[in-house]
């Protein structure tokens, strides 16, 4: 096995494939008596080569993987894994990387090996980070920081990736103290001699003073900053003091210091010039803007305002996009040149729109991922509730069967023991009573909170709604708050009912259309409600969506139906048919086309689609004398 790896790193050596790399690697490397440590060698090069020549990093991988399946070794095995996944990372291809990642995961696992573990977790909190997937990616790192702290390796890095992950999501006051543990553990390794912490130590205090910026706690931020700036001009780190004269400038812009402001920020830009690699920032252009605009320059306030727009254009960030276009609307404005400004205002309003539309979408996807884990967290309380009357029911069978064996052996005191064995059987049932009272009153008391939690949630909707002056926006705020209060309702049914298993269609319905009707300010004497459930009571899992299905059809009919119709009618009928479950919405109003809906785009459309997909449903339109939409669910399930 030596000499097989010795001939194949020799054979690409003097091939001109590995040339960059330093030769005292090389010697070590294949000079080493530990085939295992050849592996990850062999492995490492991947990442080595990852960039400049991917072919000889799939090279390089092949050759790990052979070597640790010939040498049988788990940990060769789960390392070569672990650099597999960082290569599709590197490649961009997220799922093959998450797949490899996984299979590391589980050999460490398997085997035990906390170190490797406490690595691969990082790396799936690095992918989920680079998805967005912000709370998964914090819950991979908490846990690869927990096993870091337990085997005192990879403490550091850790830190700063967990602190990275909530300053990306806007968490910045959750990032600092992490930020802080990882510029005092780096203050600790320097005092030990350790060459990389004082390059650390200037990162750490950059962030931190990152983190107070962004929360305009402007004191702190300075402090770090040019804590961060000195250390990194000792090191004449001239890459790292270029950003931390960026920061100070924009600090000195927002308490006013414009002179200064302009100062710092001048000189950070001839730093970053004279430095390869390193990005020009559209924080530090548009603070210079904004200076040159403070002291009434507009004509350099223009050049760097511009400047801002065309790298945010090319790093396609939304944010400064917009905010220069507006801002050069307003230098155009001070110059009198009105039709230029109103110009620059129209694209700021339309990025604007966009920047909006982007932020809704990720919000309804945080509820949906914040429902979708409340959901397994009371799995796990049922599931808990259960264990525990299990492990009552077991007890109770070892005590029975101990009576059995006394009573057995010791005949002359049976009637005693007859005795003793009813009580416990009393007190053991009154137990199991209590305990089972408990888990019902815990059930619905998690429905009461959800449902709380969900009237918050329809508050600050409403809140929102009331701060914007967009009429669009303001609607579509207002839909997604009827989205929210049709959830609410099912928990407010489930944790009134005496029995919590299930929720019955007919008194939801008349409270969700109860509710629309109010919001769209419509009377019984404007629109006749007429509901037929037949008593189908469903589960949980089968409402929410059906629920968000019946919100959007009927809130399209009470918006569009029945526009100058003096008395509109409103029917909901539901059946459960050859293991079909159909669900039927008819009105009387003005009628529309399912070529008319496909074609729309419209937002409840697609929740319809998506919604209906997942229940598995057949949608059919039918357009006479008013709108029938017809739903076939095959995917349902009724509580008896």
């Amino acid at each position: 096995m030596k000499n097989l790896l010795i001939v194949v790193l020799l054979a690409w050596f003097q091939s001109g494939w590995v040339n960059c790399l330093e030769a005292q690697e090389f010697d070590s490397l294949l000079n080493s008596d530990d085939d295992s440590m050849k592996v990850v060698a062999l492995a490492d090069l991947v990442i080595h080569f990852a960039n400049s020549d991917p072919g000889k990093a799939d090279y390089f991988l092949n050759e790990a993987f052979k070597s640790a399946r010939v040498l049988e070794d788990t940990f060769c095995l789960a390392h070569c894994f672990r650099r597999e996944g960082n290569l599709f990372y590197l490649k961009g291809d997220y799922e093959n990387a998450e797949t490899s990642y996984d299979k590391a995961l589980a050999i460490c696992r398997a085997y035990k090996n906390e170190q490797l573990e406490s690595r691969v977790l990082d790396n799936i909190g690095t992918l989920k980070q680079r998805q967005s997937k912000f709370e998964e990616a914090a819950d991979y790192m908490h846990q690869a920081l927990e096993k870091a702290e337990k085997v005192g390796f990879g403490i550091g890095g850790t830190l700063n990736n967990l602190a990275n992950i909530y300053t990306l999501s806007g968490d910045y006051e959750r990032a600092i103290p992490y930020y802080s543990r990882a510029l005092a553990m780096s203050l600790e390794g320097a005092s030990k001699g350790n060459v990389h912490a004082p390059r650390m130590i200037g990162h750490a205090a950059l962030n931190i003073g990152e983190c107070f910026l962004k929360l305009n706690i402007l004191d702190s931020a300075i402090y770090y900053t040019l804590y961060a700036k000195e250390n990194y001009e000792k090191l004449q780190d001239q890459r790292g003091a270029a950003k931390a004269l960026a920061n100070l400038s924009v600090i000195r812009r927002l308490e006013g210091d414009y002179a200064q402001a302009i100062h710092l920020g001048l000189e950070s830009l001839q730093l970053a010039k004279a430095l390869e690699g390193l990005g020009e920032n559209e924080d530090l252009l548009f603070s210079l803007a904004e200076s040159y605009f403070g002291l009434g320059d507009y004509r350099n306030a223009m050049t760097y305002f511009d400047q801002c727009l065309q790298v945010a254009r090319k790093s396609q960030n939304l944010y400064f996009e917009m905010k220069s276009h507006e801002r050069i609307a307003h230098v155009f404005e001070a110059n009198g040149d009105l039709l230029s400004s109103y110009d620059h205002y129209k694209k700021f309003t339309v990025l604007k729109d966009s920047i909006f539309n982007i932020e809704k979408n990720g919000q309804i996807e945080r509820l949906n991922a914040r429902y979708e884990n409340e959901r397994k967290e009371r799995q796990i309380e049922l599931l808990s509730s259960e264990n525990k009357v299990r492990e009552l029911q077991l007890d109770r069978s070892i005590t029975i069967r101990n009576y059995i064996i006394g009573i057995s052996a010791l005949i002359l005191i049976f009637a005693f023991f007859v005795y003793r064995n009813y009580r416990l059987k009393q007190k053991t049932n009154k137990d199991l009573s209590l305990l089972l009272e408990e888990r019902e009153t815990l059930l619905k008391e998690i429905h009461h909170r959800v449902k709380n939690n969900l009237q918050i949630i329809s508050s600050l909707l409403k809140l929102q709604a009331g701060t914007l002056k967009d009429t669009s926006a303001v609607e579509a705020i207002n839909e997604g708050q009827n989205r929210v209060r049709s959830m609410s309702l099912i928990h407010q049914q489930l944790y009134q009912s005496e029995d919590p298993g299930g929720v019955y269609l007919d008194e939801y319905l008349h409270d969700l259309t109860s509710e629309l009707f109010d919001a769209f300010g419509i009377g019984d004497e404007d629109v006749e409600c007429r509901i037929e459930t037949n008593k189908l009571r469903l589960d949980i899992d089968t409402v929410i969506p059906l629920g968000l299905i019946l919100n959007e059809l009927i809130t399209n009919s009470l918006k569009y139906a029945f526009v100058n119709k003096k008395q509109g009618l409103l029917e909901i009928r539901m059946n459960e048919n050859d293991s079909k479950l159909e669900v039927e919405v008819a009105d009387n109003g003005k009628g529309v086309t399912l070529e008319k809906l496909q074609n729309s785009n419209g937002f409840g459309w697609k929740i319809i689609n998506s919604l209906s997909r997942k229940l598995k449903a057949e949608i059919d339109i039918l357009n006479n004398e008013g709108t029938t939409v017809q739903l076939k669910l095959s995917r349902y399930k009724l509580v008896v």
